[in-house]
């Protein structure tokens, strides 16, 4: 092999080895234990799987709320912005009373109407013993599309908010047997990524998922992979040489 070829090879050999250590160490720096989203539901731990329902709206009647005070915790290496989304919704009748029937003459037979009557509010604060701040009000639909909560989140930070879901007083028998129930999808998004976490009716939810929140190690490992394919093909075409 001439010195130009033997100069190379041994130069894409210490890249690959410069790469795959820097790569491996941003991956190892950027995967935070627990996931990069943890949640804090009514005073429990911060997880990455938290046991549901955030909200149990079972009891509800018109002129009633329910609320929940969950902590958002970040584990994301820069800025992000909270957003939710509310995921497998169950809108359902649950059986039909006689006073509903006087006034829902679907009632038994399809969806319920409670989430369509659902008033949702949240309120923001940098601890839970703060000053919450109104940042949004809206519908389940609004919820089912995605929300900006407005709430900012710095690298490595908590926030809290306070969910909740009204039943307006003047709503009325039409819902009096209904049932709602969502899974509630907690997601931070920056300029690299997003990372969230899922929090369930009933059950723990699986974990965070989403994009990486950066992808210099990923790229730094691809690169570590390309130097090492340029290397071995130098020494494939040394061996032929010398057969």
């Amino acid at each position: 092999m001439r010195p130009g070829k033997r100069r190379f090879g041994v130069l894409c050999g210490l890249a690959a080895v410069l790469c795959l250590i820097v790569g491996t160490a941003l991956t190892s720096a950027g995967a935070a234990p627990g996931g990069q989203v943890q949640v804090a539901l009514d005073g429990a731990g911060f997880t990455d799987r938290p046991a549901g329902p955030l909200l149990d709206m079972s009891g509800l009647v018109p002129g009633t709320a329910a609320s929940a005070d969950v902590g958002v915790r970040s584990a994301l290496d820069a800025p992000a912005a909270l957003r939710l989304r509310m995921i497998a919704v169950h809108d359902d009748e649950h059986g039909c009373t006689t006073a509903e029937a006087r006034v829902d003459h679907s009632c038994g037979t399809g969806n319920g109407e409670l989430g369509d009557s659902l008033v949702f509010t949240l309120d923001a604060a940098k601890s839970p013993t703060g000053t919450y701040r109104p940042t949004w009000t809206g519908t389940a639909a609004q919820l089912e599309r995605g929300i900006d909560a407005d709430v900012a989140v710095p690298a490595g930070a908590d926030r809290w908010l306070h969910l909740t879901a009204s039943l307006p007083a003047s709503v009325t028998d039409v819902v009096q047997s209904d049932g709602f129930t969502f899974t509630m999808r907690i997601e931070l998004f920056g300029h690299h990524g997003a990372a969230g976490v899922t929090v369930g009716p009933k059950h723990p939810a699986s974990g965070t998922g989403g994009l990486a929140f950066t992808g210099v190690s990923i790229a730094l490992l691809a690169s570590g992979g390309a130097f090492l394919l340029a290397a071995g093909v130098l020494v494939l075409s040394r061996s032929r040489l010398h057969d």
